[in-house]
Order: C-alpha cells, then sequence, then structure tokens
C-alpha cells in the first residue's frame, strides 16, 4: 500500500492534468489516506520539529486534494529548515498542481539554490518558464539539467523545443542529433531516436 501511496502522490503532484480531471479516489484508497494522516498527527505531537514528518503528512493531503492543508504542512517543515530543498520542491509542486505558476518557480528555483544538483525540480521548472515564454530560463535550465545528467533524453527533448519556441531551428537539429547519436540501451532508446529524426525532416534538416 506504502509503494501505492507513493505513486498516487507522485502523479497528483507532477502530472499537468487539472485537479478537477482526476479520477475519484476509492473509499479503501482513502480511509487508508486518513489513517496515515492521524497516525503523523500523533508523531507530529510527539515530535513538533521534525520537518520530514510534516512532509510526509503533507505528501497524504495532497493524495487526499487537501492542497492548503499541505502546503501548511510544508510552509511549517521550511519554517522548522530553512534550508530543506525536498520541502521547496514539494511545496512548488502542490502550488504547480493548483495553477499558481510564479510561487511554483520561486519554489523550484530555490530548491535548486539550495541543491544545484537535484534534478527533479529541473524539468518542471523548464515547462514553467516555456510556458510563460521566458525562453532564455528555460534553455538555461534544460543546460543545467542535461549537465548533471547527460543520459536523460527527456531533458534533450525539452531543450530542442525551448529553441523551436524561439524559432533557432538550426540549435534545435543540433540537440536533436545528440539525441540520434547517443548509445541505444533498449527500445525507448530507440524509439526517441526515430523521434529525433522526425523532428530533424520536420525542421528542414536532413539525417
Amino acid at each position: 500500500m506504502k509503494k501505492i501511496l507513493f505513486a498516487i502522490t507522485c502523479m497528483i503532484l507532477l502530472s499537468n492534468f487539472s485537479i478537477a480531471s482526476a479520477e475519484p479516489m476509492s473509499p479503501t484508497t482513502q480511509s487508508y489516506m486518513e489513517r496515515e494522516i492521524s497516525d503523523l498527527t500523533d508523531t507530529i505531537n510527539k515530535n513538533p520539529n521534525d520537518a520530514i514528518i510534516y512532509c510526509k503528512r503533507a505528501h497524504n493531503y495532497c493524495v487526499l486534494k487537501k492542497y492548503d492543508l499541505a502546503i501548511a504542512d510544508y510552509d511549517k517543515a521550511i519554517e522548522i529548515n530553512p534550508k530543506y530543498a525536498y520541502a521547496y520542491y514539494c511545496r512548488g509542486s502542490v502550488s504547480h498542481t493548483k495553477g499558481n505558476i510564479d510561487l511554483a518557480i520561486a519554489d523550484f528555483s530555490k530548491a535548486l539554490e539550495l541543491e544545484p544538483h537535484y534534478i527533479e525540480p529541473y524539468s518542471t521548472l523548464g515547462r514553467l518558464y516555456l510556458k510563460k515564454g521566458q525562453y532564455d530560463l528555460a534553455v538555461n535550465t534544460y543546460l543545467k539539467e542535461i549537465e548533471i545528467n547527460s543520459e536523460k533524453t527527456t531533458a534533450y527533448f525539452d531543450l530542442a523545443e525551448a529553441y523551436e519556441k524561439q524559432s533557432l531551428y538550426s540549435e534545435a537539429i543540433k540537440v536533436y542529433r545528440k539525441i540520434i547519436n547517443k548509445k541505444s540501451v533498449n527500445l525507448v532508446t530507440e524509439l526517441w531516436k526515430e523521434q529525433a529524426k522526425d523532428k530533424i525532416v520536420e525542421l528542414g534538416g536532413t539525417l
């Protein structure tokens, strides 16, 4: 059940779907979440200065779509530990889910300021910059993401998209070529390569 909880939480926090579009929660899952919250509340009462426990309870609130309560717990975690990058990232994810782009950007940026090699915030932060039309910031974000993890193929696609948004097609083609030149390790890699080839042709390049 804990694995299911983790998967549901990540899906709610990081997906781009609207809150209203989410499928209804089963009574069994809701009952489990509520028991978890009750247990975590007891733990908080015994250990009121434990930032990690506040984050854990906030995750459960997110699953129940009680976003304001989740943010309040992330706020408390950050109050206890202002250098807790993960709490900023999680709070930013909730703000993103609620459509508060500027608040999300601020929290993702803070998380990366505290932990520049924390890979998780980069992708979503870049997408939010793209949504706001801040293409240079998006490009810089994706370049940093690739610098940290050069094997993350999706970051290359994101970077190429950021160039395309600026009509910098030759730069986008260069990025797609890097994808084609990556070592094949599985079927997914091959599919990415084929997609990159299609994009090169679409942008007027040659294979």
